[in-house]
């Protein structure tokens, strides 16, 4: 992907979908907004973080609160939060925005740790880091949690498939059927078979080309293989059968 293209303003925190933006590039914004809302800044000399874009100020950034005052210290993309730190301290620009005033009070009260790299802290995680397991954890509420979960992420199984798995069961895959929903095609036929609508459960289980597969597979491993009506069913049935 070319990140340049897409990151006109050199940040994700920053970025907004446009008119022409691909259903893969929305989606990856809107897990931004969601990841952040999850996230929160350890701020030690703040050369790291932006310092209008980048939500380190109760989980929004200071554009957020203010657009216009971005211009009193120029180009917005290179001014780093440590514009506002001073020997490991607050310090109040000479030129800060009357508007924001009311904002300073809430930033003295955030703790600066000092000299040192600043740490972005994934809070669905024990360790801060942000991984497939913990990002599923906090997806899933304990009514939803399927039995098959801790299965599906376990290490032993490639990243890349338990991604498939997940989004298919959750119906997030960008299928025909949903592509034309949000008006991005005018035919959801799946192009495999030519019968039905292109639907997550009709692309792994119903259509024709892909039973000619299944039973391929099957086929070769020898196994025993009951067909499911959906593909929660399906997942669920393989991983316990």
């Amino acid at each position: 992907m070319d990140w340049k293209k897409y990151l006109r303003r050199g940040n994700i925190w920053a970025t907004s979908p446009s008119t022409s933006s691909s259903v893969i590039w929305r989606k990856i914004l809107k897990a931004g907004d969601w990841i952040r809302h999850r996230t929160r800044y350890v701020i030690f000399n703040g050369e790291s973080i932006h310092l209008w874009h980048d939500p380190w100020l109760q989980g929004r950034s200071l554009q957020y609160y203010y657009n216009g005052a971005s211009l009193c210290w120029g180009p917005p993309n290179s001014t780093m939060l440590s514009t506002l730190i001073v020997d490991g301290k607050w310090q109040k620009p000479f030129r800060w925005p009357a508007d924001l005033n009311h904002l300073w009070e809430e930033i003295l009260v955030i703790e600066v740790g000092g000299e040192g790299p600043d740490i972005l802290i994934w809070s669905g995680a024990n360790s801060g880091n942000i991984s497939y397991n913990s990002a599923w954890h906090q997806v899933q509420t304990k009514s939803e949690a399927l039995s098959w979960t801790k299965e599906l992420w376990n290490p032993i199984q490639p990243p890349r498939m338990s991604f498939l798995c997940w989004e298919a069961a959750l119906n997030k895959l960008p299928t025909l059927h949903r592509l034309k929903k949000w008006s991005q095609i005018q035919s959801d036929l799946c192009p495999l078979c030519g019968l039905e609508a292109e639907t997550t459960d009709h692309l792994f289980l119903h259509c024709s080309y892909s039973d000619f597969v299944w039973a391929s597979v099957i086929n070769i491993m020898g196994a025993n293989w009951v067909r499911q009506q959906s593909v929660v069913a399906h997942i669920s049935w393989l991983f316990w059968h």
